[in-house]
């Protein structure tokens, strides 16, 4: 990733994602920055990413393409803490309280860091700890994106300088 791209991903995550102690926006905000690199991974590895938007594709669906794209990692804590992400937004947006809502960011943020995670010992420091999860899931994927379109760019111009070496029907005719 460039550092003119990163720069621009740090300052829109900066605007999005306010230093808050509101777990519940950090949640909902955040599953939409996340959401919006997995729409940019997926337009990366289509030919007709326009075409995507016609199949109306749900974020579960949006995460199974992306993972069978090998856009993630086999192993790793990156399609677990997603999902929790989830399942805490999907929470969020039947229920307008959640009571369990700091321990369930807890279990969220812990499938990432693993035992590394230590609970926080204010609400300021477990929504900083979120934050800063989802920019590195963000830039994660922001940087996998690029890879794949930079990807299928190299592949492109390798078969367009190939066309004149490879024999067609027509030219393999002597």
């Amino acid at each position: 990733m460039t550092n003119t791209h990163t720069a621009k991903l740090q300052q829109r995550y900066k605007e999005l994602l306010p230093r808050t102690r509101d777990l519940s926006l950090l949640v909902l905000k955040g599953h939409l920055c996340i959401e919006e690199q997995i729409d940019a991974l997926l337009e990366a590895s289509c030919d007709h990413p326009r075409d995507l938007q016609d199949a109306r594709l749900t974020f579960h669906q949006k995460m199974c393409i992306t993972r069978a794209l090998g856009a993630w990692p086999k192993h790793g804590p990156f399609w677990p803490f997603v999902k929790g992400l989830t399942r805490l937004r999907n929470k969020l947006a039947h229920r307008l309280e959640q009571p369990s809502l700091k321990q369930d960011v807890d279990a969220v943020l812990k499938t990432f860091w693993g035992e590394e995670y230590k609970e926080p010992t204010s609400d300021q420091n477990r929504a900083t700890v979120l934050r800063n999860t989802i920019g590195f899931m963000g830039g994660f994927l922001a940087g996998s994106a690029i890879g794949r379109k930079e990807r299928l760019a190299a592949m492109e111009a390798s078969w367009r300088l190939s066309i004149g070496r490879v024999p067609t029907p027509t030219t393999a005719v002597s």
